[in-house]
């Protein structure tokens, strides 16, 4: 049923587009015939029959065109009408013909809807307490010139790396960002942990397959940085030794894929087949710790931009480390993707 249901749809929409082509095709036409009247006055005779019978058909092809627009319009209105009496009766029963059309009708909405929330949860999250922008980076400037006035140097870097990560951080979540901006990200992140761990972390990039190409291909803004917050505070912070914390890029033909290690102190096997079960149903995670992003904000977005077939995969083994898999298609142009 489905699948017939889809055809009917699909002949619907091929129909109205062949109607809206023969109206351009005869009100060229119509144009031509006339100009060619002008400059032709004798045969005038000749292309009134021609011509009427153009305008009768243009009327028509305009009429079956308003009507199929308006039982479409029908159609979404009976559909959101009857949605609304199964929410308040509960009885209603949907055919496979209007369950299909609701979804179709819906879907759109729904992203929409669900990539607001994720935008406004990943601006919420990113500070921990909502703190006026403008005034933050007034203050961090205002630390780091005091800092560079009594030659402390380290202080001034800091503050200089948390004003900048902080102002990417919080600007403009709802656009994809080229992967060298979202690396310019992570070392600032990386500057300002290190001020904490000292020799303690370690960051290492490498890429594989076009080198030249990857920095420059388009994924959406703050998918490194969580991910690494989470291998930094739940792998390596609870490890004793040193750290590292390893970002691979490969680039396929098909896929940009991205793996995020750690040598932290891993996860038991409940843990992580509970994580990658909620990640793969795209259940959201209460995961907010010290007011970072979960790693399920990042998944659900990558998953609404681009598909289910898209996200993140996680694998880890007690003891010796965490890899984070993230899958991404090969986004050239940030106009590729609208929301």
């Amino acid at each position: 049923m489905n699948t017939a249901d889809s055809m009917d749809r699909g002949d619907c929409l091929r129909r109205t587009f062949l109607l809206k082509l023969v109206l351009i095709c005869q009100t060229a036409l119509s144009a031509i015939l006339f100009l060619d009247a002008l400059r032709r006055a004798p045969g005038l005779l000749l292309l009134i029959p021609a011509g009427a019978f153009l305008a009768v058909l243009g009327v028509c092809s305009f009429y079956l065109l308003i009507s199929l627009l308006q039982k479409q319009k029908n159609m979404e209105d009976y559909l959101l009408t009857k949605h609304e009496d199964c929410l308040v009766h509960g009885s209603l029963i949907w055919n496979s013909t209007e369950l299909l059309f609701y979804q179709t009708i819906r879907e759109s909405a729904n992203r929409s809807r669900q990539m607001k929330i994720l935008k406004k949860q990943a601006q919420y999250l990113a500070l921990q307490n909502q703190i006026n922008p403008h005034f933050l980076y007034n203050t961090l400037e205002c630390i780091r010139s005091e800092a560079l006035i009594h030659k402390v140097d380290t202080v001034a870097n800091m503050t200089e790396a948390l004003a900048t990560f902080f102002r990417y951080t919080i600007s403009d979540l709802d656009r994809l960002v080229p992967v060298s901006a979202e690396l310019d990200n992570i070392n600032n992140y990386y500057t300002i942990q290190h001020y904490r761990f000292g020799s303690r972390l370690s960051l290492k990039i490498d890429m594989e397959g076009d080198t030249n190409q990857i920095p420059g291909l388009y994924i959406p803004k703050l998918t490194l940085q969580p991910v690494v917050e989470n291998a930094v505070f739940h792998g390596i912070e609870k490890k004793a030794g040193a750290g590292e914390v390893v970002i691979h890029f490969i680039l396929t033909q098909q896929r940009l894929l991205i793996q995020v290690s750690d040598n932290g102190v891993g996860m038991p096997p409940h843990t992580l087949n509970t994580l990658n079960d909620r990640l793969a149903r795209n259940i959201p995670s209460s995961d907010t710790e010290k007011g970072g992003i979960a790693i399920s904000n990042v998944n659900e977005r990558i998953k609404l931009l681009f598909g289910d077939i898209y996200g993140i995969y996680i694998r880890s083994i007690p003891g010796e480390g965490t890899d984070v898999n993230i899958t991404l298609p090969i986004v050239r142009s940030k106009d590729e993707v609208t929301d």
